[in-house]
């Protein structure tokens, strides 16, 4: 408008002159006026007319426009929008969309709907009416992209898959990229997706992502952006997916449905729907009063059929019932069957118990007066015997001296745990006594048949042996030093082993006592941290018992060698000085070591 006020001054100055023709010549054309030539011009659709002149460039709200036309030589002609990237000149117009008008008096003669700036691949404008560039406007249309989004969704449990929409709206013929991130609970990113964009509309993650963990998780989507459109970020707030436990099934089919007094009852529960469930189901058995009659309880790892391991032997007739209960973790929550729904009708009836057979071997069969004497007792029956094997050892008067009893589960082969020492010599005898059970009937070894010859004299205990390693044989200074020893040369050995860690000086800093049974290896449970650099040493002594005499380890054969904390250094590359300062590390912890076994040898 400046310049068109400047242009008319120009020409009243030299209107009546003749050098009007020179200017017009010197300058050009004069721009098309409203008055001579129409004019037209661009407003928000739906606004009325502009009272303080029409702008050359105006920015326009988002929306669709309205074009406007005064003054026109043409009662019908055609109009052009182009996309014009800025800067303008210069920059190749791109045509948008075209039409027709119509136009009889001042006002709207066209409106372009907002679907149409939206093909275009930015918001500036120019609008050509009959294909007369002195008869167009350029024009922003300040169009704020936007993102809109939408978690599919939005409550859910853990294994589920989260995923994630999001809309683009009012862009121009938007390009670029939108990126997915799922936050954890703790607000950690868990999980990145990105989608290329080709134009406005819904954009969704194609793969998502599982719920590990229960809790608020939250989506956000980033579009980039593109040389037309502005980047834009949803809200992360905006977005939250709460993810609950996971809510398991259990189903239960009681073993048997019904029985008679004696059999055992047992139970399986089928856990299903978990998320990789862990924790425990506690099986519980109400006799017919309704009270406990027994409890179980098996480790859950995944999902799956879990059972009873012993059972409950029903003991009166009745309705039993089973309840099993899921104790749920971290990521599932506890699910109990129904009580009602596991009936166990036991009927009174007869029990026929199984045979069962009991053989015996003493241990050892013939021994002096001093030696231990134990026996062993295999058992046999049908299924699975419980109840108790008591030993009784007669002495050479046929008195009972000694009873041990050992827990039954089963048949295998069990043994005394103690033993006893013969006190005089003669002919002893074991035997063997199983209590039998509700479907196992008792069974006992004849004494005759475990008879135990012991003679006069003194009783000689073997000489068993010891073989020691520490671990380590090296370390530094803070490390924790331990000793295993191997005893061997023997059966049945008891008593204990005692290992003793002396320092550099010879002194006893350290001490454990570990129990024997049998041959084989043993070690210290906790070990001893070095405080001193130096030469330190193990010694392992067995006690020996009363069929083994003692045997002790040669403190010299375990030596440990603690050097000081950080050790030797070793110099790397090529030049002089980094040679010799090499050589003279690894020189100064030479003589370190060898000052130090000197020493020890002086200490000797």
């Amino acid at each position: 408008m400046k310049i068109l006020r400047k242009w008319r001054s120009l020409i009243r100055f030299v209107s009546s002159t003749a050098g009007l023709v020179l200017i017009l010549s010197a300058f050009g054309a004069l721009p098309a006026t409203a008055e001579d030539k129409g004019d037209i011009w661009t407003q928000p659709a739906g606004t009325a007319e502009e009272t303080a002149g029409h702008s050359q460039e105006v920015h326009l709200a988002c929306g669709s426009v309205d074009i406007w036309g005064d003054k026109l030589a043409s009662n019908q002609g055609s109009w052009v929008l182009y996309h014009l990237p800025p800067p303008n000149p210069p920059g190749p117009d791109t045509e948008v969309a075209h039409g027709t008008y119509n136009y009889t008096a001042k006002g709207v003669i066209a409106t372009i709907p907002m679907s149409v700036f939206h093909l275009a691949s930015g918001p500036h404008f120019k609008i050509e009416v009959d294909n007369d560039n002195t008869k167009s406007k350029t024009f922003w249309l300040d169009c704020v992209t936007s993102l809109t989004t939408s978690p599919q969704p939005s409550a859910t449990a853990v294994g589920d898959t989260l995923k994630d929409k999001a809309t683009l709206g009012m862009g121009f013929s938007p390009t670029g990229t939108i990126t997915f991130n799922l936050y954890l609970p703790s607000g950690a990113l868990a999980h990145t997706e990105q989608v290329s964009v080709n134009g406005n509309g819904d954009f969704t993650t194609p793969t998502g992502y599982v719920a590990v963990i229960a809790g608020t998780w939250h989506w956000q989507a980033i579009y980039s952006g593109d040389g037309g459109n502005a980047a834009v970020t949803s809200n992360i707030a905006d977005e939250p997916v709460v993810v609950s436990l996971a809510d398991p099934t259990i189903a239960t089919t009681p073993n048997p449905s019904s029985a008679l007094v004696g059999d055992t009852l047992n139970d399986t529960a089928t856990l299903g729907g978990g998320y990789h469930p862990t924790g425990a189901i506690t099986f519980t058995l109400y006799n017919p009063s309704d009270a406990v009659a027994h409890t179980e309880s098996v480790t859950v790892n995944g999902n799956g059929d879990y059972s009873t391991s012993a059972g409950h032997i029903a003991g009166v007739d009745g309705t039993w019932h089973w309840k099993a209960e899921y104790s749920g973790d971290a990521n599932n929550k506890a699910k109990a069957s129904v009580k009602a729904d596991e009936p166990v009708v036991v009927s009174k009836g007869e029990i026929v118990r199984d045979p069962t057979e009991i053989v015996t071997t003493p241990n050892p069969t013939t021994a002096l007066v001093g030696a231990t004497l134990k026996d062993s007792a295999t058992l046999t029956g049908d299924g699975v015997p419980q109840g108790t094997i008591t030993f009784t050892l007669l002495d050479p008067s046929n008195v009972a001296v000694h009873t041990e009893e050992v827990t039954v589960d089963g048949e295998g082969t069990y043994s005394t745990p103690l033993g006893h020492v013969a006190g005089v010599a003669g002919t002893w005898h074991w035997m063997a006594e199983y209590s039998g059970d509700e479907h196992n009937l008792p069974s006992a070894s004849n004494p005759v048949d475990e008879p135990v010859v012991v003679s006069e004299g003194q009783h000689e205990r073997q000489q068993p042996t010891i073989s020691t390693t520490p671990s380590p044989t090296s370390t530094t200074v803070g490390g924790t030093l331990k000793d295993m020893a191997t005893l061997g040369g023997g059966s049945n050995l008891t008593g204990s082993i005692t290992f003793t860690l002396y320092n550099q000086a010879n002194v006893a800093v350290h001490t454990e006592e570990v129990a024997v049974a049998g041959s084989g290896t043993y070690a210290t449970p906790q070990g001893h941290i070095a405080d001193v650099a130096g030469t330190w040493h193990w010694k392992a002594a067995y006690s020996g018992d009363a069929n083994y005499l003692p045997v002790a380890s040669n403190m010299a054969d375990e030596p440990v060698v603690v050097g000081p904390t950080g050790g030797v250094l070793a110099a790397t590359g090529t030049t002089p000085t980094g040679q010799a300062l090499g050589v003279a590390l690894l020189l100064f912890g030479a003589l370190a070591i060898a000052g130090g076994l000197a020493w020890r040898r002086r200490e000797t």
